[in-house]
């Protein structure tokens, strides 16, 4: 052991390569030394115990608000009043579902760096309160000199080949984005995961779209000073990945439906 380590050393030194019986001995691949410690690591396994590690965490986006995301005509609106009186948020989504997300994160710390770093004036993630509204959210990004915000989704192939005009949800998303910071036009970027193909839309801001957003929070807002919980939904694929379920299936003892 003594010599292999002088032997080592040498060569990190010098350089000096060891003939190949040399070599043999003091390489365990081609000794095919199989380490005794840890034979049941399993990365996959560590993963989803970060990844559940991480999403019992504690709550890092903000409570208390509507969020431009969600408010839409499609959105169950027990999840939105729960957002709005600031109800403890608690993620139900599957650790796969995770990886689905950070890609599309990543996707847009690409583009935005890209953009960033290569277009005079791009300013990425811009805030976008507006507080008479109790609404908070981020904008993914604003060209100052031409006047224009930035929008940008990832989606599956699928999704992605039948988008041929911006989807209701995102049209609602950006329309809010454009009040707040009052610029009436925004590039809706869709990116396709699959393959990177990326589609753009251009949206102007349309009175009547707006009003339709106050009409939804106005309505909003009345249940929450009449202290009106929504009905509640129970649909598999909108509860399933809910931040509210274990509140809505809460059982008498006051945990969810899941423990």
């Amino acid at each position: 052991a003594a010599r292999r380590q002088k032997e080592a050393q040498r060569a990190r030194v010098t350089g000096y390569v060891p003939p190949p019986a040399e070599l043999k001995e003091l390489n365990r691949c081609l000794r095919e030394v199989n380490p005794a410690g840890h034979r049941f690591f399993d990365v996959d396994e560590r993963l989803n115990q970060i990844f559940w590690e991480e999403l019992r965490g504690p709550w890092t986006r903000t409570v208390g608000v509507y969020h431009p995301s969600s408010l839409n005509p499609a959105r169950c609106k027990r999840e939105l009043y729960h957002d709005r009186i600031g109800t403890r948020p608690q993620p139900s989504h599957r650790t796969f579902m995770q990886a689905i997300f950070d890609e599309g994160h990543g996707t847009h710390n690409v583009l935005q760096a890209r953009l960033s770093g290569g277009h005079v004036g791009f300013t990425p993630e811009c805030r976008v309160p507006i507080p008479d509204l109790h609404i908070s959210g981020d904008t993914d990004g604003l060209f100052r000199v031409e006047d224009w915000l930035l929008e940008i989704k990832t989606m599956g192939d699928s999704t992605f080949s039948t988008a041929v005009k911006p989807k209701v949800d995102h049209l609602w998303q950006v329309h809010i984005y454009m009040f707040g910071m009052d610029v009436p036009r925004t590039q809706l970027l869709y990116v396709n995961r699959n393959n990177g193909r990326r589609r753009n839309f251009k949206v102007l801001f349309s009175v009547d779209i707006w009003e339709q957003v106050l009409a939804l929070v106005a309505e909003l807002e009345g249940m929450v000073e009449r202290q009106e919980e929504p009905p509640m939904i129970d649909d598999a694929y909108t509860c399933g990945s809910c931040k509210f379920q274990y509140h809505c299936f809460a059982q008498p003892d006051g945990e969810g439906r899941d423990g």
